[in-house]
């Protein structure tokens, strides 16, 4: 076992230096060091000698006693002398005991007081902070805050063994005993507060009691974030308050959605209320801003020790002296994140509210366990406060060379900024969040949040060192056994994180406070690829560019993106602003001035072409730019002008090619560089129009200057796109707009600029249900419109009806977004796609033990498609055989059980094909061979097997099957093919995963019972044959949306030759200047699935597949025994593949359930479960039955919520309905159809 593992076993304690302390060692006597207690030990030696020697003598010098000696037999002794010596024995021993005990005397009377006496405390006068601590929680509708106990209290202590215990009860007064005799009132019950605690007793609270919490390898603690993995912008919430409402920036493009005050109260009450019932809550008093002439007190209650943790790193930790002096905070936060808000209260939009109020100096967190979110709730009262106290807020790095020249480093994710500002040549004063006063530039946190995604130590040696002891790791992935961490793996989100003190750095500077900047530089990462690596900005220009924070998204780095797409943050942190952006831009230009700070706009992105036609910058490129800023050499250079952007470029830089310094020369396509370009600086005038009034932050006049420092040469359409926006469009423009557009309503236009989405008209109006309408809806309002008729369907993932799959990985949800648009028809404009679906079509053909190389393949859109294919296959060679023998081709049938796919007899109806079913029976619910004997003449075109039934999920006996057919040709001569419809279970059963046999009561033995009663595969168990291995099989199709683990519209068909199918059924066509060939039935076909399915294959390989269908069947078998333990039920369904088929039991006597499965199936779906209810097929049709269909997504703690609210749902029917009937054969047919009738028809069998 591994020492992180093992940090969490037995009664370890965790010491400040991160090492491992245990309660056994205190069981040498204290105070004595290991040289001590030996010679204590010696000087007893005497009076052991003494003992001893008095037992050698009475021995006689028996030898036994002497080691070395060969020793002669004892002497035989008389029961009396034998007695006499072991009552001698017995007084030895006792002097021995007695001896021990003087030299280490017991200081506890059992190991639960010995535990008490390992950790000491020290005296403390905690009645200041009590008392400030219930002030913090005291409810508004209260006078007083509730009964405060800071830290465990002695009371509530109870030893573990029953001694100890008894002992301790027995001490307890009356009055103890009554205040915590079920306590329900919050205002009695006195609240535990754990306040500031140190790292390693949060690591012990984490370990105990949160399940998810972890020591990896390096030290650092790991844990999850729970649902939400990142921060929800659209849920935060400013109340509008007199004194602050006319500062905060409101409105179009502001990240501040306004709530009022009588809601923040509500809030503030529920997540109140809720921390208050808790056992026990986590409080971290610290601060906020180096500056000690800039710092606010913050303090953060929260239920988790891993919030408490985050904050300790995150915020400036106070000496002891400064937490006795705190005194009641200047901001609160209440994270009470693990309960919801309330989604009736007003200006909620979902269970998660983040609410932040100026009045009353407090925040409030419902709904999210996303750390984070406290981390930028001071970021934004910073950026409040700051300003007012004419200090600027800055979302930067920062850092400092030897001769005191502090740099600033904006930028958003992706342009480099951490990798920039961690300069081992410059210690780090911050990374992420900067003051700027008149004393200089301090760092507003005591710690760092850094990315983890993808971390390497040759990267970034510096963030990589500094996860360690103390380090929180959030929502990484790390080896079970060995507890090494795997940054580059994203499967709980692509947002891991990692947050330690800024004392893990080891180049920091501390305290983390510097002069004024010299140079203050704005990172981009321009995938357009026509913005310069380097450009010195004028005073209008640093504003222009510091409104904007540009940069842009690189196709495939977020879902839906495809090609670059511009990004702009105002201040290079919108999402934190208060104040209007041209405030913090004028202050910033006020600032640059007065000290004579140098501003340069450095593009760390693409040049001589857009991302995947150019080439990105090379770092070292980057790092020499950087080093010749900080040298002095770009203050000294000569520089020419970009046209456009009029941005001015230095025609020479140590270390960089000259020739890079100016896009355009690295472009082959100048006319593509001049559009491209033009295309840019549009996107930065329309961007730069919702600030061009400059929010009263700066004059008419300044404005101007502004924006006439940002791109000139816009296109005429730009500029009427401004021009509207505006406000500033003539009569000839704005007419034009209207020709374009139409005139808008007074409706409209509210809407156009009313904020709330269920504010505007349009909500108040039904959706569209028979015409497209007339007027343009906001995509705003158009999307709550589609979600919320969205939200009245089930979950998908509740949804046990489908085999359809409901989960995919992140990554594999990435690659399908972005082959969204690609149609399969166009396999010469998409030549990789199709690539990809030939090879999936081979890796099927071998999987399924192909014996000729030239088998035939193809993707569908469905297993449906693929059957009828196969099917039309299968027509076309019988009639080609008639034909050739001169007999009819009128009379086609096709033989299969009634438990088929409805697919098949849909093909039968669509192709003139005569169906022949076989019935199944109460002892054979799939194919019988024997029976289908009956049913096959010379006009049968084949035989349809099922893998597996989607009845009860069983496998039809194929191998029984194709020797049946060996036996039928060798008696008639008819040649019946095989097609093998697997579209439940073709990928499942040839990968091969081991399951329990289930029981098989109901089912006949085919003497090759083996292949049906347990999931075997070719790959584990070779001698379960379902495939090309049998003679007759020639076709076989799957379903990749079912356990291929793809999202609906994926599907295969092979063949096992190409004499198998028949020619006409290829097409080739003319398309689009090139012949294609064309074999489905559907002609255009989304390319998506094809990639979400070659991902797939590769990303799971047969090992990953073998391991989810092994958990599958692992959740089956827990589900399986679970049912069938309730009583209630019995099982049909025998584990061939994950799905589990069962039906009430018939009670014992004359008591007879006056409820079915439909009463059951209804019951369920009150819980949001989908699960059908049905009758069997002919042959069978008077077992009614349950159906359970187990999908990857379905994990243990769903299935055991399955169960309970199964228990629950046959419970309460048993109470309600069970009654004793005269007649034991008496039914409820009538009442059962009716009561079944809506959900058969949504969730049949098929």
């Amino acid at each position: 076992m591994t020492l992180p593992a093992l940090v969490a076993l037995g009664r370890t304690k965790l010491i400040a230096n991160g090492r491992l302390t245990h309660a056994r060692s205190f069981l040498r006597h204290p105070g004595h060091s290991q040289s001590s207690g030996i010679s204590r030990t010696a000087s007893l030696q005497p009076q052991l000698h003494a003992v001893t020697d008095k037992h050698v003598t009475r021995a006689n010098l028996t030898p036994a006693l002497m080691p070395g000696v060969n020793n002669p037999p004892p002497p035989i002794t008389t029961a009396a002398a034998q007695q006499k010596m072991a009552q001698e024995r017995r007084e030895d021993a006792g002097d021995l005991r007695r001896l021990v005990n003087e030299a280490h005397p017991p200081r506890a009377s059992d190991l639960a007081e010995l535990q008490s006496l390992q950790k000491t405390r020290k005296d403390r006068d905690d009645t200041d902070t009590t008392a400030s601590l219930s002030e913090t929680l005291k409810s508004k509708s209260r006078e007083a805050g509730p009964r405060v106990v800071v830290r465990e209290p002695k009371h509530l202590y109870m030893p573990q063994s029953p001694r100890s215990r008894a002992a301790a009860e027995a001490e307890q007064t009356d009055l103890i005993k009554e205040m915590f005799h079920e306590m329900g009132d919050i205002g009695l019950k006195p609240v535990v507060v754990y306040h500031n605690l140190s790292v390693p007793e949060l690591y012990e609270h984490a370990l105990k009691y949160e399940p998810s919490t972890h020591i990896v390898a390096s030290g650092a603690l790991a844990t999850l974030s729970g649902a939400k993995t990142g921060r929800s912008p659209k849920d935060k919430r400013v109340v509008r308050e007199p004194d602050s409402e006319a500062d905060i920036w409101w409105g179009t493009g502001s990240p501040n959605y306004e709530m009022d005050e009588r809601t923040f109260i509500l809030n503030r009450e529920r997540a109140v209320d809720y921390l208050n019932t808790l056992d026990r809550l986590y409080v971290f008093d610290g601060y906020a801003g180096w500056d000690t002439q800039a710092r606010f007190k913050i303090r953060v209650v929260c239920a988790r020790p891993y919030h408490a943790l985050f904050m300790h790193n995150m915020l400036i930790r106070p000496t002891e002296d400064e937490l006795h002096d705190f005194g009641l905070p200047d901001f609160t936060i209440y994270n009470g994140g693990a309960f919801p808000a309330n989604r009736y209260t007003s200006y909620m939009t979902s269970s998660t509210s983040i609410d932040v109020s100026l009045k009353h100096k407090e925040m409030v967190i419902l709904g999210t366990q996303y750390a984070g979110e406290m981390k930028k709730g001071v970021f934004s009262l910073m950026n409040y406060v700051l300003p007012k106290m004419g200090i600027l807020s800055l979302h930067s790095g920062c850092n400092e060379g030897k001769d005191g020249d502090v740099t600033l480093f904006f930028g958003l994710s992706g342009t480099g900024k951490t990798t920039l500002s961690a300069d081992p040549q410059r210690p780090l004063i911050g990374d992420d969040e900067h003051g700027w006063s008149d004393r200089g530039v301090f760092n507003i946190e005591g710690g760092c949040y850094a990315k983890a995604i993808g971390l390497k130590q040759e990267n970034e040696p510096y963030i990589f060192d500094a996860i360690k002891f103390g380090t929180i790791l959030e929502n990484v992935v790390f080896d079970e056994e060995t507890r090494h961490v795997d940054y580059d793996v994203s499967a709980i989100t692509e947002n891991t994180r990692a947050s330690y003190p800024i004392e893990h750095i080891e180049n920091a500077k501390i305290p983390c406070v510097g002069g004024h900047p010299k140079n203050i530089i704005m990172l981009c990462c321009d995938a357009f690829g026509v913005l310069p690596p380097v450009a010195k900005l004028t005073k209008e220009q640093a504003m222009y560019y510091f409104v904007s924070g540009y940069t842009a998204k690189v196709a495939g780095t977020e879902q839906g993106v495809t090609e670059p797409e511009a990004t702009f943050s105002a201040c290079f942190g919108s999402a934190f602003l208060m104040w209007h952006p041209t405030k913090y831009a004028s202050m910033l230009a006020e600032k640059v001035e007065k000290y004579g700070a140098h501003v340069w706009l450095i593009n760390t992105g693409w040049t001589g072409g857009p991302y995947g036609v150019g080439y990105r910058f090379k770092l070292r490129h980057t790092r020499a730019i950087v080093n010749a800023i900080h040298s002095g050499e770009l203050g000294a250079a000569e520089y020419e002008t970009m046209p456009t952007f009029n941005l001015q470029v230095p025609k020479q830089v140590s270390g960089v090619p000259s020739e890079v310094l100016l896009p355009v020369n690295c472009w082959a396509d100048t006319e593509n560089y001049n559009k491209t370009l033009t295309h840019l600086a549009s996107l930065f005038t329309k961007n730069f129009v919702k600030f061009q009034d400059g929010g009263g932050h700066v004059t008419p006049e300044e404005a101007s200057a502004i924006l006439a420092s940002g791109p000139t040469a816009v296109v005429d359409a730009s500029k009427a796109v401004l021009q509207a926006g505006g406000g500033q469009a003539g009569p000839d423009e704005e007419e034009a707009i209207r020709a374009g557009w139409g005139q808008a309503g007074a409706d409209e236009e509210e809407e156009i600029s009313f904020e709330p989405v269920y504010a505007t008209r349009t909500a108040i109006r039904p959706a569209p249900t028979e015409e497209i309408p007339e007027r343009i809806m906001p995509a705003r309002v158009a999307k709550a419109m589609v979600h919320d008729m969205l939200e009245t369907d089930y979950n998908p993932r509740l949804n046990l009806s489908t085999f359809i799959n409901s989960y995919m990985e992140p990554e594999a949800e990435e690659l399908m977004h972005a082959a969204a648009a690609i149609n399969m028809a166009d396999s010469a404009q998409y030549p990789s796609a199709a690539e990809m679906e030939k090879r999936c079509v081979q890796f099927l053909a071998r999987l399924w033990h192909c014996p000729d190389s030239d088998f035939m393949g193809t993707g569908c859109v469905g297993s449906s498609e693929g059957c009828l294919l196969g099917g039309l296959a299968m027509k076309k060679r019988w009639q080609q055989a008639r034909r050739a023998a001169g007999l009819p081709t009128d009379k086609a049938n096709l033989v299969f059980s009634h438990v088929a796919q409805v697919c098949w007899t849909k093909f039968c109806v669509y192709f003139d094909v005569e169906p022949h079913y076989v019935d199944v029976s109460h002892d054979c619910l799939v194919l019988d061979p024997e029976k289908m004997r009956e049913h096959i003449d010379e006009n049968t075109i084949g035989v349809v097997c099922m893998m597996a039934s989607t009845y009860t999920g069983q496998y039809e006996p194929v191998q029984e099957v194709d020797r049946v057919l060996q036996d039928i040709k060798q008696e008639k001569g008819w040649d019946i093919p095989i097609h093998v419809d697997a579209a439940n279970a073709g990928k499942l059963s040839s990968v091969g995963v081991p399951a329990k046999t289930a029981a098989r009561d109901c089912i006949a033995n085919w003497g090759h019972g083996q292949q049906h009663s347990s999931l075997i595969a070719p790959l584990v168990q070779p001698d379960v044959v379902f495939d090309f291995r049998l003679k007759h099989v020639v076709s076989i199709n799957v379903s990749g949306h079912k356990y291929g683990l793809v999202y609906c519209g994926c599907a295969f068909v092979v063949w096992r030759g190409h004499h198998y199918l028949p020619r006409d059924m290829v097409f080739t066509v003319d398309y689009l200047g090139k012949e294609e060939r064309n074999l489905t039935l559907n002609f255009s076909r989304p390319g998506a699935q094809i990639v979400g399915q070659y991902y797939n294959f590769i990303r799971f390989g047969k090992e990953g597949l073998r391991r989810t269908y092994h958990n599958l069947f692992y959740i089956y078998k827990f589900l399986h025994r679970s049912i069938v333990e309730t009583g209630h039920f019995e099982m049909l369904s025998t584990g061939d593949v994950p799905v589990l088929a069962f039906r009430l039991k018939p009670l014992e006597g004359a008591k007879q359930r006056n409820y079915n499965e439909y009463d059951v199936m209804m019951g369920l779906s009150e819980h949001h479960w989908m699960v059908p209810a049905y009758k069997m097929a002919p042959g069978a049709s008077d077992i009614h039955l349950l159906r359970v269909c187990l999908r990857v997504g379905f994990d243990l703690k769903m299935a055991q919520l399955f169960v309970h609210n199964l228990q629950k749902v046959v419970e309460k029917l048993d109470r309600h309905t069970c009654a004793e009937v005269s007649s034991p054969g008496q039914t409820y047919e009538g009442e059962q159809e009716e009561r079944g009738r809506e959900f058969k028809q949504r969730a049949g069998p098929c």
